[in-house]
């Protein structure tokens, strides 16, 4: 049995809802597995070998045909009104191998977050409403500390030191 790391499996559902939490629609509409394969593969192109090999073995799918596409959609077209940075972030999410998908850590560092400073003002706003709603509980704390530098760890963005961890 083929086993793909759950991250990959995240970051697809993240590109999914990106796109139906701007458009409100599903980007992948499908009646039955096989109605939402081809739906993904008009959009994003055929399964690779190692893809169709596992769609073979699976006994849910005995007997039936996996969609082929001669031609792809590009999700541009799909998508028109998403900004070159958003389009960016969920072709990055949605790339067919999950071994090509990004880690949660790159992904924060993708222009999406960073082209605005959006990841700055959001930790601002963050700890602001935090500290708001929690301020006085005396369990918790005020959230305003930067968390310790770890000398091992590889030197992180601001984002992922001001979102790990908020306590």
């Amino acid at each position: 049995m083929q086993v793909f790391p759950f991250r990959a499996v995240d970051l697809w559902a993240i590109g999914c809802l990106i796109v139906e939490m701007v458009t409100g629609n599903p980007l992948f509409p499908g009646d039955s597995d096989i109605d939402q394969l081809y739906h993904i593969t008009q959009w994003l192109g055929n399964l690779n070998r190692r893809y169709k090999e596992i769609f073979m073995r699976n006994p849910i799918f005995v007997g039936m045909k996996l969609p082929e596409v001669n031609h792809v959609e590009p999700l541009e077209r799909r998508l028109p009104s998403f900004t070159p940075h958003a389009l960016s972030i969920v072709k990055e999410c949605l790339k067919l191998d999950a071994l090509d998908r990004p880690t949660s850590s790159q992904l924060l560092s993708h222009s999406y977050f960073n082209h605005d400073n959006f990841a700055h003002r959001f930790v601002l706003e963050l700890r602001t409403k935090f500290n708001k709603e929690f301020g006085g509980n005396s369990l918790i704390g005020t959230v305003s500390r930067k968390p310790k530098e770890n000398p091992k760890k590889e030197k992180s963005t601001d984002c992922d030191s001001a979102l790990i961890p908020l306590l």
